[in-house]
């Protein structure tokens, strides 16, 4: 039998993975998901193990996971409309190859009422660390100069895989395609917290295609706390 979950929302979302290791054949379940609510998502079974070890009976690691980020999540407004509630992998261009139109929905870019939220993920903050996420909107030299002056002990930042020869101060990197970035984004933030991170700087990503996806997720962690410089 299907594991049992609730949720506050009036409808029912089904789970449906590309492949899995315990239903080897094409399966649809509901489950809840295996992380600490507002906390980033595991992409690891390490990370698993961090969060919920005496929680949970048991752990099935089937590898990292693939893209990073969790999936896109939509509804349907008539036959011929669909809505994205949250953007994952399957990005607004691919589905405007089968429907109509295509919404991207106001809180997926925009603060919103936690109360009346229509997906999980949607939260005015989400998917956050421990550590301070400060996005900074800008050209590197731009960014380079805001964290120079606002650099403290236990400050950080992330930047892009190509910034980081021009870049003299802590950092991590977390890829410079969109797919580079989702994939890490999570892991990253982690890795933060593990060393005692305080405050993080963040490069902001593209939006465009599945970069859309990595800057909600974002924006949600650092509870829209945005720069531009």
């Amino acid at each position: 039998s299907h594991l049992p979950s609730s949720s506050p929302l009036h409808f029912l979302m089904i789970r449906r993975p590309p492949r899995s290791t315990l239903f080897p054949y094409t399966t649809l379940f509901r489950s809840p998901s295996a992380n600490i609510s507002g906390y980033p998502s595991p992409t690891t079974a390490q990370h698993v193990i961090n969060d919920m070890n005496g929680k949970i009976s048991a752990i099935v690691d089937g590898g990292e996971c693939t893209y990073g980020l969790e999936s896109t999540v939509i509804s349907f407004d008539n036959f011929e409309t669909v809505r994205i509630l949250r953007p994952g992998y399957i990005t607004k261009e691919q589905l405007e190859k089968y429907v109509e139109t295509v919404i991207i929905d106001n809180a997926v870019l925009k603060e919103t009422n936690p109360q009346t939220v229509a997906s999980p993920g949607m939260k005015y903050k989400h998917y956050s660390p421990k550590a301070r996420v400060i996005i900074v909107k800008g050209t590197l030299p731009a960014f380079s100069e805001y964290v120079s002056h606002h650099l403290e002990e236990h400050t950080s930042s992330l930047i892009f895989d190509g910034d980081a020869k021009a870049f003299p101060f802590p950092y991590k990197t977390f890829g410079d395609t969109s797919e580079q970035q989702g994939k890490q984004l999570f892991a990253k933030l982690r890795e933060f917290d593990d060393e005692g991170v305080k405050k993080v700087f963040v490069r902001c990503p593209s939006t465009d295609g599945f970069g859309l996806a990595v800057y909600n997720r974002l924006i949600r962690s650092a509870g829209f706390d945005i720069e531009e410089v």
